[in-house]
């Protein structure tokens, strides 16, 4: 069995007609949260459980890029253009990692938060923008 090899240039993330591959070094890049916990517990007055389960796929995406990155140009004009026209721009998104264990894939995404602005002694400096989806698939192919 040989030795497994993982690189961040291998990670794909596809947001619309825009490839992002200008990630951010030394920390996570990518994370996806759900929106909301999968099961809800509810009391009633005696104290008597119920859970519920909650069919909530959306999830929150954060992706750190390098501050340098060109990437951060074509993330910026669809963020203006939603805020100039009132228009949100909505268009699938794909996570996938090229050595086959995970795709996970949005028909229905939104950019809802362009980064704040930093800048550090010695560093370029990370852009953090924030996508909200729709129903995600969670694809864990393993490897």
């Amino acid at each position: 069995m040989g030795a497994k090899r993982y690189s961040g240039k291998e990670i794909t993330f596809i947001f619309g007609t825009v490839q992002v591959k200008g990630y951010a070094r030394d920390q996570s890049f990518i994370a996806i949260e759900g929106q909301a916990d999968a099961i809800e517990l509810e009391l009633d007055v005696s104290g008597e459980p119920t859970f519920r389960f909650l069919n909530d796929n959306s999830k929150r995406i954060t992706l750190r890029l390098a501050r340098p990155s060109g990437d951060n140009a074509a993330l910026t004009a669809i963020y203006q253009t939603q805020k100039q026209t009132g228009e949100i721009f909505i268009a699938p998104l794909t996570v996938k990692d090229e050595f086959g264990s995970d795709i996970h894939n949005a028909k229905e995404a939104v950019l809802a938060r362009e980064p704040n602005p930093e800048f550090a002694a010695g560093s370029a400096g990370v852009a953090e923008w924030v996508f909200l989806t729709g129903d995600m698939n969670m694809g864990h192919l393993g490897s």
